[in-house]
């Protein structure tokens, strides 16, 4: 009974000292897995092998507890301490006699430790579960390239009908270029600049399909006679129609024309048919194709807007060049090729190519301003000069009158100014242009 005793109080203060230092060591453990979780959720490679560091707790806190473990011998001064303190025990475990021992254990204490623990398991579940707001990636030098060609092709979709091959081929060509992004080559930065331009070129080409049809359409509001009103305008939508520019117009149409006959010229501009055009406008009234067409005008001009937003086109582009001065200032008007003459003074941009001109020039103005070069001024030679004399005095002050100033002064023909003093060789050359009349 002695010896079994002894050995339960051994075992239970190994196991106590065990248990206390592998619960410090799994706190501080929990701190480190804490961080590392952390930061690898940041940096996008979070690992749950992580967690594996916790395996070492028990390894290290044996380690540690070992120099906390009691033989026999104190676990038999504890017994005889807990029988009364009589020394009984003690003298028999000496002698290796038997003797009655109680059947009592030290009790194990871990609250402290583990209450240690108890903020590390917090900050790990924290760093685990909290949601963590990640920036985003930077983009690859292509991606941003590719993501604006995909916004100029949905937007040149939106506005015009394109040719079906031509889109599909666009469309395969942008599917090129995602493959590419990650590693970007020169070939794929070239592919990049030619469709780039492909679709500035598309634009464009709507573009002036846009101002060909409006000035047709103005062309058509301002005709006198009836029939050339309506061929005028026929000409506009059959430029409409060749563009593909008639998408997404029907509601234009229904707001000034009606629902059927909107869709009876809808289905005239989809066919392309000239003569199914001028059916589709033979009952039409001047007021119904001056609704039409001023409709149709501001829906081509949004169109245009669009294009110009997603930088395909020059904003201004695609619209009639007649504008204000303040708009051309602002850049709204992109002056077109004028006929060569010159404005007349009015809010217009004028001709815009009208050559400069100087009044009237004399039939051999080109032979009388010829340009000459002038002989360079001569620079004293200082060194090999000889000095005659020197003289000081001071200076004579002439107060006179001028033209400016507060100086009452009766007239003011030129005469003031011709009164300065002028040095001999400015004065020849004055008096040349500025003398006065001989009375």
């Amino acid at each position: 009974m002695r010896q079994r005793s002894i050995e339960k109080v051994v075992y239970r203060v190994a196991l106590a000292a065990t248990l206390g230092s592998t619960l410090r060591h799994a706190a501080t453990l929990l701190w480190v897995v804490g961080v590392l979780t952390l930061l690898t959720r940041l940096r996008h490679d979070f690992q749950p092998e992580i967690f594996g560091l916790l395996l070492l707790a028990p390894l290290t806190g044996l380690l540690f507890a070992r120099g906390r473990f009691i033989d026999k011998r104190v676990a038999a001064a504890w017994l005889d301490k807990m029988a009364g303190g009589t020394g009984t025990i003690v003298t028999a475990f000496e002698r290796g006699a038997a003797a009655d021992a109680p059947n009592v254990t030290p009790r194990m204490r871990l609250g402290k430790a583990a209450l240690w623990t108890l903020p590390a398991i917090a900050f790990v579940a924290i760093a685990l579960f909290v949601p963590i707001s990640q920036p985003d990636e930077p983009p690859s030098p292509t991606e941003h390239a590719v993501e604006n060609l995909e916004e100029q092709l949905e937007t040149l979709d939106e506005v015009a009908e394109l040719d079906e091959d031509k889109l599909e081929e666009l469309q395969e060509n942008l599917e090129d270029l995602h493959s590419s992004e990650d590693t970007p080559t020169e070939a794929a930065f070239e592919a990049i600049d030619s469709m780039e331009e492909e679709l500035q070129r598309l634009a464009e080409e709507l573009a002036d399909s846009s101002e060909r049809a409006q000035e047709a359409m103005q062309e058509a509001q301002e005709a006198q006679a009836p029939e050339e009103a309506k061929e005028k305008m026929a000409e506009a939508l059959q430029q409409l129609s060749e563009s593909g520019l008639t998408k997404e117009l029907s509601e234009a149409l229904e707001e000034a024309l009606g629902e059927e006959a909107a869709q009876q010229l809808q289905q005239a501009l989809e066919s392309g048919d000239p003569e199914a055009l001028q059916q589709a406008m033979e009952g039409m009234s001047p007021e119904q194709m001056g609704q039409m067409a001023e409709a149709l005008t501001e829906a081509l001009q949004s169109k245009m807007e669009q294009l110009a937003s997603s930088g395909l086109i020059e904003p201004g582009q695609g619209q009639p060049q007649e504008c204000s001065i303040s708009d051309a200032q602002a850049g709204h008007c992109v002056p077109g090729e004028g006929d060569g003459a010159p404005g007349k003074g009015g809010p217009s941009p004028g001709g815009g190519g009208a050559d400069l001109t100087w009044g009237e020039e004399p039939p051999n103005h080109d032979e009388l301003f010829q340009s000459e070069l002038l002989q360079a001024s001569e620079i004293p030679d200082l060194a090999n000069s000889e000095l005659i004399g020197e003289q000081y005095t001071a200076p004579e002050a002439d107060a006179r009158a001028q033209a400016g100033g507060d100086a009452d002064v009766a007239q003011s023909f030129g005469e003031a100014a011709w009164d300065r003093d002028l040095s001999p060789r400015h004065r020849d050359a004055v008096g040349t242009f500025f003398e006065p009349d001989d009375e």
